[in-house]
């Protein structure tokens, strides 16, 4: 993938969740959060107090949007991973905002 704008990716992912059963988001989240808890068994703990406040922002600098994009992703390559769909299948080739992602 190369450099989308934020709301490319946030439409794939929105997409992508919508397609998605339950169990396919909660295997999502367990292979997430076992690539979390290996990172910290390795490296030590991340300093997240303020991630979840990144979740209603309406504000956010270079630096977090950068983490909110490679956050995003990781979990657009899960889901779809999970999916089964490859990347040329996120792209929706109707759509300018999924283009720039391939």
């Amino acid at each position: 993938m190369t450099d989308p704008d934020m709301r490319s990716y946030e439409s794939v992912l929105a997409r992508l969740v919508d397609e998605c059963s339950k169990e396919e988001l909660a295997d999502c989240a367990l292979l997430l959060a076992m690539n979390l808890a290996n990172y910290k068994s390795r490296f030590g703990e991340l300093p997240s107090e303020n991630f979840k406040e990144l979740l209603v922002t309406d504000t956010i600098d270079e630096d977090t949007a950068r983490i909110l994009m490679e956050g995003s992703e990781e979990m657009i390559k899960t889901l779809a991973m999970i999916a089964g769909e490859s990347e040329d299948e996120m792209i929706d080739e109707d759509d300018e905002d999924m283009e720039s992602l391939h």
